[in-house]
């Protein structure tokens, strides 16, 4: 398993490397970042291999306006309410029908929410 998941996180990478080095720049937005990683499910230490394997790359990975600190402030918010009143912790669709935010927005949130737990 353990291998299993290193292989996917050398190859996700791998990817991002690629993708950067063609569309000629040298930063990535966390934004970008969890696009990608969307639909793989990574803990925080695997977000952070995977910053500080770009960064040593020479790919900056930048830090979110503060739009999405916003939305990560109102997701919070919303994932405590829903969770006092289902007991249990509400999935993204969820929290974005509770805050209105577009899907997209809701899992970038989370997704900056983790990488500021690192």
């Amino acid at each position: 398993m353990l291998r299993a998941m290193t292989e996917t996180l050398e190859t996700t990478l791998k990817s991002l490397l690629d993708d950067v080095r063609a569309r000629g720049v040298e930063s990535i937005s966390l934004d970008d970042l969890a696009a990608r990683l969307e639909t793989a499910r990574v803990d925080t230490g695997e977000i952070a291999w995977l910053i500080e394997a770009l960064e040593r790359e020479g790919v900056e990975v930048e830090s979110p306006p503060s739009e999405a600190r916003m939305h990560l402030q109102v997701v919070l918010r919303a994932a405590r309410t829903l969770r006092a009143r289902s007991g249990r912790s509400p999935s993204p669709e969820e929290l974005a029908a509770e805050t209105g935010l577009p899907p997209d927005a809701v899992r970038g949130a989370l997704f900056l929410g983790q990488v500021l737990g690192r």
